[in-house]
Parts: C-alpha cells; structure tokens; sequence
C-alpha cells in the first residue's frame, strides 16, 4: 500500500556476525616496559586550620592562668568543673562546657606540686594539635568546631549523668576522643581513596 512505512531492516545480533580473521600475533617482541601512566592531579579543598589552635591555645592559657596561685586554681577549678549536683540540681549547665576548657591541676590536694597531672593536659593536647590540624584542613572550621563542641558536651552530659555525685570532672577527653572518631569514620569512608 502506498501509505504504508517501509518495512525496518532487521539489526544483525553480533553473535550473528561473520567473525572474521583472527588478530595476527604483533611481529615485533613486546615492550619490556611497564605501560605509562599517567598523573593525576587530586584536589582536596584545604583551610589553616585555626579552630584547632584556637581550643589549644584556650586550653594552654586556662593552664597557665591556674598555675599562678594554688587560691586561683582552685578558685577556676570550683567554678568550672563538671559536678552532678551543681548542674543537674542547681542548674549550671555551662559547667558542660567550661569542663572542657580544665584539666587536672599541678597543684595536689596538699597544696604541694603534681607535676604528673599535667599529662592529662599534654596528651589531650598532643592527640588534638596531631589529629586535628589534619582532620580540619579537610572538614573545615564550622564542621571542625562542630565535631569538637558536640563531642565535648556529649562526654560531659554522660560524666554527669554517670558519675557518682561526689566526683569532679574536667578535660576535653570527649572532645578529642569525637575528633578522632570523626577521623576514623572519614578514613572509612574514603578507604578505597
């Protein structure tokens, strides 16, 4: 009929094909170098990381600011330290936050020095300026500070709620221990990278 399409060519299935000649073996030994490769160029978005030296130099500074006087530090250490009854019955809650800005002081209950107590300080400064200048080049300042902040108010509302009513606590363990899983979930994450 004269209004009807014309009928479709049939596709040939490759299958179907006429395989051909086989390739010829090249008539020349191959290359006993390995192929060239070629560079890649990987561009990770990076920032100074200022937040980190920021709560390192907070924390440092509170430090020295408490070795003054054996008065001052206990003075700091009573106002800003994690304890059950001020925060959960007296309502102080920015003891959660200011815990995480003390560490133990050099000065014992004797009033004589503890020089081993500023370890608590060295390590969890050591592990942040360690994990953290790296960590946040690559999440940024808001996303660090973030991390960081949550982390610590985290490990201080659990010390809170699990600690015996007479225990003090104070350090920014909750902080850096968030920083490094924050760390370990990003490596995880790009492992094949």
């Amino acid at each position: 009929m004269l209004n009807d399409p014309p009928p479709e060519k049939r596709r040939t299935h490759p299958l179907e094909q006429d395989p051909g000649r086989p390739p010829q073996p090249p008539t020349t030994p191959p290359s006993t170098q390995p192929p060239q490769r070629h560079p890649v160029m990987l561009h990770i978005p990076s920032v100074t990381p200022r937040v980190t030296y920021a709560v390192l130099l907070i924390n440092i500074l509170v430090f020295i600011i408490r070795l003054t006087s054996p008065a001052l530090d206990e003075q700091i250490f009573m106002w800003g330290a994690n304890h059950q009854p001020y925060v959960l019955q007296d309502g102080e809650y920015y003891r959660l936050l200011s815990s995480m800005f003390l560490h133990a002081s050099v000065y014992s209950p004797r009033g004589g020095f503890a020089l081993e107590n500023s370890l608590h300080l060295i390590f969890n400064m050591y592990i942040l300026y360690s994990i953290g200048t790296a960590l946040e080049r690559l999440f940024g300042h808001a996303r660090f500070a973030i991390i960081y902040l949550l982390g610590g108010i985290t490990g201080s509302v659990l010390s809170t709620v699990f600690s015996d009513a007479n225990v003090f606590s104070v350090g920014a363990s909750g902080a850096v221990f968030a920083v490094l899983g924050a760390e370990f979930v990003y490596l995880y994450q790009h492992r094949k990278l």
